[in-house]
């Protein structure tokens, strides 16, 4: 894959409870495309189900985040 299109880093971090049950997975990208790539990439297909066959989704969600930079408010104002 093309420098620009891969995660740049992945950080697990797991929440209270003895079952340490809540699991956050982040992922840092440049863009929100490198997520939807990594999941038509043939070689993840066997790692990506295993991952979703864990999740229970009736209770799990998704957020996409931007990291607010010097670089990002700027091109926001005006």
């Amino acid at each position: 894959m093309p420098e620009s299109q891969r995660v740049r880093a992945a950080k697990f971090y797991s929440g209270a409870g003895g079952l340490r049950a809540d699991l956050r997975v982040v992922l840092e990208m440049d863009h929100a495309g490198v997520y939807e790539n990594l999941l038509h990439d043939p070689s993840l297909h066997e790692h990506v189900a295993k991952l979703y066959a864990a999740i229970d989704f009736k209770t799990s969600t998704q957020l996409f985040a931007r990291e607010v930079t010097p670089e990002l408010v700027r091109a926001l104002t005006p």
